[in-house]
């Protein structure tokens, strides 16, 4: 590929070549005609050698002319006049003449003719025009920057197609638009094709890249570099679902750490809790919170829910599911509150209960559930209820042996009656 003005030069020389030839072709024409207008070839063989012979003899002639002239007896020998002498030699000089001038010519014409074909060989090579890059060499500069870059996109694979589109004429940047078409590309940035079909923009390639790479560094930090797959092609199709689902850096990173941080690390009962509530193997338990249809928030109140679920149950006597501990959690209710609490209430509870038993008549129903309702939330009718089980203890012994409630056992009477406190 060649720049126009290099290709313009090559066109200007062939056309310079093309009118030497033409000139040349034409001396070699006339040439040839000269030489032709001397004879055949033997006649022209002929006069070539004959004409040293003439000039030979012509200059022998003279030589006996001027000897004559001055030795008559020579002349008288041979039986001729001084005069008839001169008119023989004249006679063989005009000749000699002839044949010598014809001779020069012949020998002139062939020497032409030699000088043309000669010519006409030089000039006979056209000259090579190169194929004119369609493009500006910032257009070419542009497309190496492309292919380097597709390169870094482990894209090599399109390189040809890159090429391909420098052949059609396509700019840069309609070869991009026409590279994202290509389902090598489209493949390789999967994440765009969710997102646009989400309503989403999708991102440049450059972002693209960015967020995978961030990907990757927040799996390697918390020491779950597989969790996307053992190959790059594995790992590139799961973070495809990622960034379709538009989530970001900051809440992936904030993903991984509540499932590694307050799960997979944390007291086993939360995880055991977790996988009761929501049906989650061991073994998807990282997968599941990398799920872009489950928004962060909601996840990380899973992750209450069940360590508000696993507080109830490390006391032993306390029971939990999932709807009243996703109750607690969106009430605000935190692992530290959740322990704080279920210590009290496990505690408190089963005097509460004997005591429901004993008054059942009152319909006075104090069970786990009020107990977290006034533990939790504060609710003054849970807390009217426990009041009211403690006022008939202390009637039913003041009516039986005239003691006050300062003289009761029971530890769960001495307790005050405020909300959280007993």
């Amino acid at each position: 590929m060649a720049t126009k003005a290099e290709v313009a030069a090559a066109k200007a020389k062939e056309a310079e070549r093309k009118t030497q030839a033409a000139a040349a072709a034409a001396q070699e024409k006339a040439a040839k005609e000269k030489l032709a207008s001397f004879g055949n070839q033997a006649t022209i063989d002929f006069t070539k050698s004959i004409a040293p012979r003439f000039a030979a003899m012509s200059e022998l002639a003279g030589r006996v002319e001027k000897k004559a002239a001055i030795r008559p007896e020579v002349l008288k020998s041979q039986g001729l006049t001084l005069d008839q002498l001169k008119e023989k030699t004249t006679a063989v000089q005009t000749g000699a003449a002839q044949f010598t001038t014809k001779a020069a010519g012949i020998t002139q014409a062939e020497q032409d003719l030699a000088t043309a074909q000669g010519l006409v060989t030089q000039y006979s090579t056209p000259i090579d025009i190169p194929t004119e890059d369609p493009m500006s060499k910032e257009e070419r500069d542009a497309f190496a920057l492309l292919t380097s870059a597709f390169n870094s996109y482990n894209l090599g694979e399109l390189a040809p197609v890159i090429e391909g589109y420098m052949k059609q004429g396509l700019t840069s940047s309609e070869a991009i638009i026409e590279l994202r078409k290509n389902p090598i590309y489209q493949t390789r940035f999967a994440g765009n094709t969710k997102r646009t079909a989400a309503g989403l923009n999708a991102l440049s390639e450059g972002e693209y890249l960015a967020l995978e790479d961030s990907y990757s560094e927040t799996l390697r930090a918390y020491g779950q570099q597989t969790l996307l797959g053992v190959d790059r092609k594995a790992r590139q199709a799961a973070m495809a679902n990622i960034i379709g689902g538009d989530i970001s850096a900051v809440e992936f990173k904030d993903r991984v750490s509540t499932v590694v941080t307050r799960v997979e690390n944390a007291d086993p009962l939360v995880k055991a809790t977790l996988r009761d509530f929501y049906k989650i193997t061991d073994a998807n338990l990282v997968s599941y919170f990398l799920r872009p249809d489950e928004n962060l928030p909601k996840l990380q109140e899973k992750v209450t829910a069940a360590e508000i679920g696993s507080a109830a149950l490390a006391q032993g006597g306390l029971t939990t599911d999932m709807t009243s501990a996703e109750s607690l959690a969106k009430f605000g209710v935190d692992l530290a509150t959740a322990r704080k609490g279920y210590s009290t209430i496990s505690d408190v509870l089963p005097t509460a209960t004997k005591l429901a038993q004993i008054y059942d008549e009152e319909q006075i129903n104090y069970n786990q559930q009020v107990a977290e309702e006034e533990v939790f939330k504060g609710l003054a009718s849970a807390r009217r209820k426990r009041t009211q089980l403690a006022e008939k203890e202390i009637a039913s012994f003041q009516g039986s042996s005239g003691v006050g409630a300062a003289g009761l056992s029971t530890t769960y009477l001495r307790r005050g009656s405020s909300a959280g406190q007993f």
